[in-house]
């Protein structure tokens, strides 16, 4: 998931998703987990020390020591699924995945077949739900679904028929009566703007009004 630049927060970035997918339609989304148990177990990357690593890496920045680089974000499980339901959508399942390489202090403790032959275990043991293991896997997976909210469903596409509907008559009335094309077009052009205002509706190819970007299910 992409974020506006210098920015940690998942809210704007839902909202917009949430925008343009249809009401019922599912999305597929992972993040980086703020407590991966690889890292858990190395001190050099423990989560633990995160706030005292970045006050360390304000006072390099500040004298010059170090220059500011782009940082992946990570986040912690019960945040993500917090931000979810904040933008709208019902999760209907999460799992953690990944458990490996394991490393101490920054150096690999063992070789790639083994390594394998750990995660694949780990990941089992994950998947059935052991406490502990199923929430510290690298990733985390959710799928979710945007809320259905039938009434005002409704009355979203019945505006939306009244605004074309108007649009259409004006510019019938507005020939018969013969005003000027530049006054037609900036009518049509107000009347479209209006539409365009009307959140998460864009016209499709035929002719039609339909919500959102359709979503398989």
């Amino acid at each position: 998931m992409a974020c506006p630049s210098g920015s940690v927060s998942l809210t704007q970035p839902l909202r917009e998703i949430f925008r343009v997918l249809k009401p019922g339609g599912h999305l597929i989304i992972s993040a980086d987990n703020n407590w991966p148990c690889i890292q858990i177990l190395d001190p050099v990357f423990n989560p633990a020390l995160k706030p005292l690593k970045s006050r360390i890496g304000r006072i390099l920045r500040s004298t010059g020591r170090r220059t500011r680089r782009a940082r992946f974000h990570a986040y912690s499980l019960r945040r993500f699924d917090d931000d979810l339901a904040n933008a709208g959508f019902d999760k209907i399942a999460g799992q953690t995945f990944g458990f490996g390489p394991f490393t101490l202090c920054n150096r690999r403790l063992l070789n790639e077949q083994a390594g394998w032959k750990l995660h694949l275990r780990l990941q089992e043991l994950a998947d059935k739900g052991v406490p502990l293991l199923r929430s510290t896997g690298l990733v985390y997976l959710v799928l979710a679904r945007k809320t259905i909210n039938t009434s005002r469903d409704i009355a979203h596409r019945t505006v939306v028929r009244l605004i074309v509907s108007l649009s259409r008559e004006s510019m019938m009335v507005s020939s018969q009566i013969r005003t000027p094309r530049s006054f037609r077009v900036f009518a049509a052009i107000a009347l479209v703007a209006v539409a365009l205002r009307q959140p998460a509706v864009h016209r499709s190819r035929s002719g039609r009004h339909d919500q959102g970007v359709v979503s398989p299910r």
